[in-house]
C-alpha cells in the first residue's frame, strides 16, 4: 500500500485533509491507548511512515533510488520547513514529545517558534528547567506574542509541573495495576484447573 492509501486520503487531498487522517488514525493506534498490542504498534509506525513520506514529498524532497533515501531539493528548503513545524506540532498534539524533539534538531531556522516548540516538548517530559530557558528565548524573539508568554506563566505555576507528575505517576499507576489484576486472573485460573483435577 501507497502513503495516500495508508491514510486513507487521496493524492489530490489537501494538507489540512491529510493532517487530519492523520491524526485521527493516530487517535485510534496510539501506543497510550493501545498498550501491549503488538497489532496497533505496528499500525501505527505504518500510519507514522505514511505521513512522513507524504510530507516529504510534498516538501520538495525526492526519492533516492540510489541510496534509498529522501533528498531535499534546494528551491523547496523554506517550505519544507514550514512543513516539518507543522509535523512537529502533530506529533506535540498526540504526545510523542521525544519524536518531536527529534524532528526540530533536524530544521536548521531557529527561529521564536522553534524554541517555543521545543520548549513545550521538554517541558511535557518534565525538564522544566531547560523548558524554561528555550520559552524565555522564544520570547526575546518574539516579545509580543501572547502564547509564548502564556505558556511560561504557566510553567513557572507549581500545579503545572503538579499535573505532569500526576499524568506521569497516573500512567504508571495504571499500568502496574493492571498487571496486579492479570495476575489475579492468572491465580483463579490455575486454581480453577487443581480444584478440578483434584475431584478426579
Amino acid at each position: 500500500m501507497g502513503p495516500y492509501e495508508i491514510l486513507g486520503v487521496t493524492p489530490s487531498a489537501t494538507d489540512e485533509e491529510i493532517s487530519k487522517a492523520y491524526r485521527k488514525l493516530a487517535r485510534k493506534y496510539h501506543p497510550d491507548i493501545n498498550p501491549d498490542n503488538d497489532y496497533a504498534a505496528r499500525k501505527m509506525a505504518d500510519i507514522n511512515n505514511a505521513y512522513d513520506q507524504i510530507k516529504k514529498m510534498r516538501s520538495g524532497q525526492t526519492y533516492d533510488n540510489f541510496t534509498g533515501g529522501y533528498s531535499y531539493q534546494s528551491q523547496g528548503s523554506y517550505q519544507s520547513e514550514n512543513s516539518q513545524i507543522r509535523f512537529v506540532q502533530d506529533m506535540i498534539r498526540i504526545g510523542q514529545y521525544i519524536e518531536a524533539l527529534q524532528l526540530l534538531s533536524n530544521i536548521r531556522n531557529h527561529d521564536a517558534e522553534w524554541h517555543y516548540l521545543y520548549g513545550v516538548c521538554l517541558a511535557n517530559l518534565g525538564r522544566y528547567d531547560s523548558a524554561r530557558n528555550y520559552i524565555n528565548r522564544a520570547i526575546q524573539l518574539d516579545p509580543y506574542n501572547s502564547q509564548y508568554r502564556e505558556f511560561m506563566s504557566q510553567l513557572n505555576n507549581d500545579q503545572y509541573q503538579g499535573s505532569a507528575q500526576v499524568g506521569f505517576f497516573g500512567r504508571f499507576i495504571f499500568t502496574l495495576l493492571k498487571w496486579v489484576f492479570y495476575f489475579y486472573l492468572f491465580q483463579l485460573f490455575i486454581n480453577f484447573l487443581l480444584s478440578g483435577i483434584g475431584r478426579r
